[in-house]
């Protein structure tokens, strides 16, 4: 699956997108596949996640990270 299909699939779950019941911890799985390689939103979204706890543990020290990478 190419890297803008996982972000979508992540995108959905996150969203609760039509017939996709809206779990954040699912679209924080989806958005790790894409976010390590280098994906930039996917990078975004998981320091949004990681800062506001939503489908992984608040840790701002990881929130940091990601927004490091999201903005190199």
């Amino acid at each position: 699956m190419k890297a803008v299909e996982w972000r979508t699939k992540g995108s959905k779950y996150y969203l609760g997108w039509r017939d996709v019941k809206q779990d954040f911890e699912i679209a924080a799985e989806y958005y790790m596949k894409v976010a390590q390689p280098g994906h930039v939103d996917a990078q975004g979204y998981l320091g949004f996640a990681h800062q506001s706890g939503l489908g992984v543990e608040v840790d701002f020290v990881e929130a940091l990270r990601w927004y490091k990478k999201a903005a190199a």
